[in-house]
């Protein structure tokens, strides 16, 4: 079937791909300001790496007041206050990940994002250069979704390489990538 005629699965104002920190944050700003926002999300929970991936501690810090200090301050409320030591990667911040799956969901559909979980982008949709929208992957078979804007934050820039973006892999003298370590 080719992919513009599969099945319409909605229209929205924004669309985002993936669901961890930075899509949490992208979609539930998108729909604070009015958007009607989906969140696709290829697993079952969101918070990508940091629950999915048991990838703790959160590090560093942004500027004060934005949605990372509110995502933060939702995952540590009503545990030991967050240590506010300055480290070598600068604030740490660990959290109950299966705790965190369960609010980090609740505070994104609070929002008004509506959230696909278990749903794989699986191609886009353009004109031109604009992307238009995706195809994911479903149990009734290929559907599509459209946008007027969309966000990738699937963490490999999927939509984006699938789109005909440049992008680049590893160090540029020998395209190696940093080795797997038990921080990174």
């Amino acid at each position: 079937m080719e992919k513009q005629q599969c099945r319409l699965y909605g229209e929205y104002d924004v669309l985002v791909a993936g669901g961890g920190p930075a899509g949490i944050g992208a979609a539930v700003s998108a729909a604070r300001a009015g958007a009607r926002t989906i969140l696709v999300e290829r697993y079952g929970v969101l918070g990508g790496m940091l629950t999915a991936g048991h990838v703790q501690p959160i590090l560093g810090s942004v500027a004060p007041g934005t949605i990372s200090d509110e995502i933060i301050s939702l995952l540590a409320a009503g545990h030991d206050p967050i240590p506010k030591m300055v480290t070598r990667n600068g604030r740490e911040a660990h959290v109950d990940l299966e705790e965190a799956k369960y609010r980090l969901l609740s505070f994104t559909h609070a929002s008004g994002v509506e959230i696909l979980l278990q749903t794989q982008v699986v191609d886009v949709l353009t004109e031109g250069t604009w992307i238009t929208g995706v195809v994911i992957g479903t149990q009734n078979g290929p559907e599509r979704l459209l946008a007027k804007v969309v966000v990738d934050a699937t963490g490999d820039g999927f939509v984006a390489a699938k789109a005909g973006a440049e992008f680049e892999i590893g160090r540029d003298q020998d395209g190696k990538c940093q080795r797997v370590t038990l921080e990174f």
